[in-house]
């Protein structure tokens, strides 16, 4: 049996029953929506971090294998002109340069301190390799990497421009930056050069020549896979943080 209503007001009233019904209807749905779009903002932002760290973890992954990778100059160029050249352009104009150089005992760093003999040489430099008995640091015990050492120019009795020590610190400047456009650095850290007080210290790793330098002293060390390490964990702990 149907309901006719008649009375116009009826309508109104009727209509508002159902506007206040809906409105009831509607409060609990709204929540649900809310729940849902929170719901989804944080599967959004775990799938973004996931998405990341499978990033990050590729190119460190790459990273490594490039480290693995025996370190050479581009002496020899492959489809196309070698590289070497224009990399240690910068040191020609230091010709006639001593280089001593020391190496860790490793096939692959003999291997990276003959390429960089033939550079000098190419250069016009007069390369010699020592051991630890000229510069008494163990060859085992030499920092990863490569790094370049020449005689402070602040012990030198003269610092004028044509002064052999501060030519020799001019002509190290060169040879690190050449070793850093060559790919020698650890990730972004450049070749250093620093200069030597050459001072005896049983206790530190710094070399000792006796009698004193004369040239510019190049450390070849291992291949630098710790180091790498510790910089990717130190990239971690960074991202973490932020």
């Amino acid at each position: 049996m149907g309901i006719i209503l008649r009375n116009p007001r009826s309508y109104r009233r009727c209509g508002r029953v159902r506007i206040r019904y809906s409105t009831v209807l509607e409060q609990p749905n709204r929540k649900l929506q809310d729940i849902q779009d929170r719901e989804a903002a944080n599967q959004r932002e775990s799938i973004a971090r996931l998405n990341n760290d499978t990033a990050r973890l590729q190119a460190e992954n790459l990273e490594l294998q490039r480290v693995m990778l025996p370190r050479r100059l581009s002496i020899i160029g492959f489809n196309e002109a070698p590289k070497a050249p224009s990399q240690f352009a910068g040191i020609r104009a230091f010709a006639g340069t001593e280089a001593w150089i020391q190496v860790a005992p490793d096939d692959e760093a003999q291997t990276l301190a003959n390429d960089i003999v033939f550079m000098l040489t190419w250069a016009g430099w007069k390369s010699r390799y020592i051991d630890e008995s000229i510069s008494h640091v163990p060859s085992r015990q030499l920092s990863e990497g490569i790094r370049v050492l020449t005689p402070n120019i602040e012990a030198a009795p003269h610092t004028k421009p044509n002064d052999p020590q501060a030519s020799l610190g001019r002509a190290g400047d060169a040879l690190a930056s050449a070793f850093t456009n060559a790919g020698l650095g650890i990730r972004d850290i450049p070749v250093s050069h620093a200069y030597l007080l050459n001072r005896h210290d049983p206790l530190s790793m710094l070399p000792y020549f006796d009698p004193p330098l004369t040239g510019v002293f190049i450390e070849v060390g291992p291949r630098p896979i710790a180091m790498t390490l510790k910089l990717m964990e130190r990239d971690r702990r960074s991202a973490r943080a932020r």
